[in-house]
């Protein structure tokens, strides 16, 4: 059976393989990789012929659920002083408390990707990072996982974290924890 680092490897090649084919720039959006999941037309129609596509009512109750989720989080959250590259590694050493926050930065050199994590929520043992999905299936598809263990090696890599971290994803329709992974 292949680790997760091998299925990785294989999706971000196959994108990366697409980008080289249709001279796109890097990096390359992590968020692509559940896009290339379902449809490598798409990705070629909006990112590289430029088409933009009308948003369609589920993407639009998405985007409507993930500003809603944002906003809970800001109206209740205590903001941080310090910069999460100084922050994240002294939690991981025990030197600061544990937190959570949304909409993290992430970048990988190695993958040639970047995005914004949804929610991660941090402690000294373990980072556990989430993807809000709408929905309340308990059929996750391959490109989705993708995205989240995209996610994963991105912040693994850019905050040098070497403690354990665990994938999962979160339906934002019933807030149940549709898939988990460490």
């Amino acid at each position: 059976m292949k680790t997760v680092q091998q299925r990785l490897d294989g999706a971000a090649s196959k994108l990366n393989d697409f980008a080289k084919r249709h001279k796109k720039p890097r990096p390359i959006s992590i968020s692509w990789l559940n896009s290339f999941g379902y449809c490598e037309y798409t990705i070629f129609l909006r990112y590289v012929q430029r088409i933009e596509v009308k948003p369609t009512f589920i993407m639009q109750m998405g985007t409507a659920k993930h500003e809603k989720l944002d906003t809970e989080f800001r109206e209740t959250a205590e903001e941080s002083k310090e910069p999460f590259e100084t922050l994240i590694p002294k939690v991981a050493r025990g030197e600061a408390p544990p937190f959570m926050t949304r909409d993290l930065p992430v970048r990988s050199s190695k993958y040639k990707l970047l995005g914004r994590i949804d929610e991660a929520e941090f402690s000294k043992e373990i980072v556990t990072i989430l993807d809000d999905k709408p929905g309340s299936t308990s059929r996750i598809y391959p490109n989705v996982k993708h995205q989240v263990w995209a996610y994963c090696l991105a912040f693994r890599e850019h905050y040098k974290w070497d403690n354990e971290i665990e994938s999962v994803i979160r339906s934002t329709q019933t807030k149940e924890i549709l898939y988990a992974e460490k």
